[in-house]
């Protein structure tokens, strides 16, 4: 019996690079308005800010991914599936997503001799290896590196 452990959302790029692209673009226009509205300025900074928030697409979490790797236990094995947007190019406002499975991300056998230690660096591996680099995606991982070398991965996969 299969059975989901875990979801990885997969980001169309890194929280930093989104974050670093936001500011500049908020900057500039900032700089636009410092002219024209020196008298009460803070008040239109806050009112530009909020606005600009909400056409620029909202933030990083969620709003930005474009797919997921869910991983599970199928026998003496832990697979990842991978869904991707259908779309053509990623952007950072993107209208109907329509994510769907890709194919596989990944496919680990559990062998006996090997420690939770083992499973978890090779895990690790298969998830950073499950994309392409050229496609700039970037899966994140915090959650599960967080928590994954507390797992009992052995008893995990052989829970039949």
């Amino acid at each position: 019996m299969d059975y989901y452990i875990f979801e990885l959302l997969i980001y169309r790029e890194k929280e930093t690079v989104f974050y670093d692209k936001y500011n500049k673009a908020l900057e500039s226009v900032i700089s636009k308005y410092i002219p024209i509205h020196t008298e009460n300025f803070d008040n239109t900074k806050n009112r530009l800010t909020d606005h600009f928030w909400k056409t620029y697409g909202g933030p990083w979490n969620y709003n930005q991914v474009v797919g997921a790797i869910k991983i599970f236990c199928c026998g003496d094995q832990i697979r990842g599936d991978l869904w991707l947007s259908n779309k053509k190019r990623y952007t950072r406002i993107m209208g109907n997503k329509n994510i769907s499975l890709f194919g596989k991300a990944f496919e680990m056998t559990i062998f006996n001799d090997m420690t939770n230690e083992d499973i978890n660096m090779q895990l690790i591996n298969e998830i950073n290896n499950s994309i392409k680099p050229n496609k700039r995606l970037t899966i994140d991982t915090e959650c599960f590196r967080n928590c994954s070398k507390y797992i009992d991965w052995k008893s995990l996969v052989n829970n039949k």
